[in-house]
């Protein structure tokens, strides 16, 4: 674009006087404008892509500490349940005692007779 602009200016080297030095003057201040625009817009794309990686950096730390969370819960969790298995299997084992000795007592009861 700028370069077609600068053969325009060429192309009117051969006008005379302060005219020409004017328009050469508004190509460029024109091409310069158009430039900045383009840089503008560039650092406004550049800056959403900073504020996007910013709030992606956030949601990974906040996807971080919720496993981290999740994992001690589960520790717990497999915890808390195999205590309670534990307590069953222990209820479980004095109630079968307690019905083996009653049985044995009466086996004993029933020889001695």
């Amino acid at each position: 674009m700028f370069g077609n602009k600068l053969n325009d200016i060429n192309q009117n080297h051969y006008k005379t006087g302060g005219v020409q030095i004017e328009e050469n003057f508004n190509l460029i201040l024109n091409e310069l404008q158009k430039i900045n625009t383009r840089l503008e817009n560039l650092e406004t794309g550049q800056k959403h892509l900073v504020e996007g990686q910013i709030k992606m950096h956030l949601d990974v730390i906040e996807v971080k500490n919720g496993q981290e969370k999740l994992q001690k819960n589960l520790v717990q969790s497999l915890g808390d349940y195999t205590e309670k298995m534990i307590q069953y299997t222990d209820d479980k084992t004095s109630a079968l005692n307690k019905r083996i000795f009653r049985v044995e007592t009466e086996i004993e009861k029933i020889l001695r007779q």
